[in-house]
């Protein structure tokens, strides 16, 4: 009985949110560039797109592709530029870096970009938000495409969460929705969050320039080269927000905000690093354990695992434990937190 009501409340921490079990390979790992000690830059953007089923439809994801190429020349060398692509798990398409390199391998990269699977994209928006914290720029932005009518499953407020984590590290987003139809609510909810504008472009022809104008627009006036170089570096630290942040709706509770990173903070996942059990292994946690919504400690908080629970494990990713309810939702806690029971326990009814 204990073991039932343990695995029953596991499946009802997770929201609805899945990731494939073998993710495809992409040109390079999450883990993030090493770039904390170079000379800040004026701008940061980080292109995150959907790449699911439904973007090989009306030349979608060729105009996303073309997107990416004229947001690259649309900078400078010295700018940042990373493309995220996400279905129902996230893909670093081009790591962070900056634009002088970019350009290099701008066509080879977008090329890698394909439609298929599914849409989930609070994991994609997790690392966009990570790898932008990993670098000193004066301004870092996320544009964010999709054409979907995104489904949140009742939990609009772990996007709240996770927005309003990025503005207080200074991190602004605007999202477009390609296509006439459907319900955009959660894209101009998380543009009007993230403090930037929210664009719904009829014919996926027009993307690639209404993407650049609204990348000019974001960068604005650069300063002289002269103030540049004088300018102190900006810290990668998050800053505390002006404004009051976003709460949660009333009458619900606010989700714990994720654990800040301490004076040695633990290195990047390495999506490389990953072992599926098949069938899925049961571990035990020896204490209370955090759920993250993705496989990092800035990853958003969506639960807790009480002590002494049995939880079920599709996979390993790094140092973390992937879980799984029986709906196919996904979760995240850390792999020295839990012990792999043995003998293996039957399947519970």
């Amino acid at each position: 009985m204990r073991l039932s009501r343990a695995v029953l409340c596991i499946m009802l921490l997770l929201p609805g949110w899945s990731f494939a079990a073998n993710p495809k390979p992409v040109p390079d790992k999450i883990a993030g560039n090493n770039v904390s000690k170079e000379r800040p830059a004026h701008f940061a953007l980080v292109l995150l797109v959907d790449k699911s089923a439904s973007m090989a439809q009306d030349g979608k994801i060729q105009s996303v592709r073309q997107a990416a190429l004229q947001a690259v020349q649309a900078l400078a060398d010295d700018d940042y530029f990373s493309l995220i692509a996400f279905d129902h798990a996230p893909f670093i398409v081009m790591d962070l870096r900056r634009i002088s390199q970019a350009k290099e391998l701008a066509a080879q990269r977008t090329a890698n970009l394909y439609p298929a699977g599914q849409t989930n994209l609070l994991p994609a928006l997790s690392i966009a938000d990570q790898k932008l914290r990993s670098i000193q720029a004066m301004k870092k932005h996320i544009v964010l495409v999709s054409d979907e009518t995104l489904a949140t499953h009742g939990h609009e407020k772990y996007y709240l969460e996770e927005i309003s984590n990025a503005k207080e590290a200074g991190i602004t987003l605007s999202c477009f929705a390609i296509g006439q139809d459907g319900d955009f609510s959660l894209l101009k909810l998380i543009a009007e969050s993230g403090k930037g504008s929210f664009y719904r472009v009829s014919n996926a022809p027009d993307l690639p320039q209404a993407v650049v104008n609204e990348i000019r627009k974001a960068v604005g006036k650069r300063p002289p080269k002269s103030l540049e170089t004088q300018r102190a570096p900006i810290s990668a630290t998050p800053v505390q927000s002006q404004q009051p942040s976003r709460g949660s709706p009333p009458n619900e509770k606010r989700v714990p905000t994720p654990d800040k990173p301490d004076s040695s903070p633990e290195p990047p996942t390495d999506m490389s690093d990953v072992e599926t059990f098949s069938p899925m292994k049961r571990y035990s946690t020896a204490s209370a354990t955090k759920v993250y919504s993705a496989p990092s400690a800035s990853a958003s908080s969506i639960g807790e695992v009480d002590a002494d629970s049995v939880v079920e494990v599709k996979r390993r990713v790094g140092t973390w434990l992937e879980l799984r309810s029986v709906k196919g939702r996904a979760g995240y806690i850390r792999l020295k937190d839990a012990t792999a029971v043995s003998p293996a326990v039957n399947s519970l009814k």
